[in-house]
């Protein structure tokens, strides 16, 4: 499965009273790598979604580890890849890294749905570029 990476530098505003990354910024951390992998594989984010494809990809459910302290001016890698396509969802695998050290590992499932909010079957065209960017793996 084809691994989407992307770099950045853990800023000060996001660090907390504890003197580290607050773990409500992890959210933040893995949306840019979910953007990420959309932009590969659909060439839109999760605006695009919905301007292009007119449907909407809506976490469901997440679950995140936290193995290890993320403080400013850390350079982290964001590891996303595509897990399971179901019907009308599909899972991000990803993984937060520091020098190769892993910081945490989450889960999200997204559901598709209208723009009113009404799951759907994941769109074929969608469907297709997502197993694809999975190796085949529904």
């Amino acid at each position: 499965m084809e691994i989407v990476v992307e770099r950045l530098t853990v800023p000060q505003e996001d660090i907390d009273s504890y003197d580290h990354a607050n773990c409500r910024k992890y959210l933040k951390y893995y949306q840019i790598g979910q953007e990420a992998l959309l932009n590969r594989f659909l060439g839109v984010g999760y605006k695009g979604l919905e301007t292009g494809y007119k449907v909407r990809a809506l976490i469901r459910h997440s679950t995140i580890e936290y193995f290890h302290e993320l403080f400013a001016g850390d350079e982290i890698t964001i590891n996303t890849t595509v897990g399971d396509v179901g019907n009308t969802s599909m899972t991000y695998r990803q993984s937060i890294e520091r020098n190769s050290v892993t910081i945490s590992e989450a889960a999200f499932t997204s559901v598709f749905t209208d723009l009113n909010r009404k799951p759907i079957s994941i769109p074929d065209e969608i469907r297709e570029k997502l197993v694809v960017g999975n190796h085949g793996r529904a």
